[in-house]
């Protein structure tokens, strides 16, 4: 209920990304190289609907905030999608949340995150090598 209410931002990209930034920064400070970290924006925590589709949309905005350090992200069988196809079932949603993934992975063109974090990685993996192999297509 906590996380519920925590979802009121003037700029969810910005807000999100700088405070993901500062930690970052910080764990730096305490002798944890930016190499080795990896950041998450954590779509569907204390995020509403239009924060979460936002967060998705401007990724590379996003990296651009966070100075392009790695990023994970975990859209699998979220509320969010459940809410845009109308399915209640979180396990019916691995099509919706594979589109997600792949629409994550080609913002701008080109790969906006590192890792992707997902229940079916089979189905996942093969969408995501078509749309390497259309991207990388010269």
């Amino acid at each position: 209920e906590t996380m519920n209410s925590l979802t009121d931002y003037d700029d969810v990209v910005n807000e999100v990304g700088m405070a993901l930034l500062k930690q970052s920064q910080l764990a730096e400070a305490a002798g944890i190289p930016r190499w080795s970290q990896i950041l998450d924006p954590g779509i569907g925590f204390a995020k509403d609907f239009d924060s979460n589709l936002l967060l998705l949309k401007q990724l590379d905005r996003f990296r651009s905030i966070t100075r392009d350090a790695p990023l994970l992200l975990g859209t699998s069988r979220k509320r969010f999608i459940g809410t845009i196809c109308q399915l209640d079932d979180a396990e019916e949603r691995d099509v919706a949340s594979i589109a997600s993934c792949v629409a994550a992975l080609s913002i701008a063109g080109q790969p906006t995150c590192s890792v992707l974090r997902v229940h079916n990685v089979k189905d996942t993996r093969h969408a995501t090598l078509v749309m390497d192999a259309i991207l990388r297509t010269k």
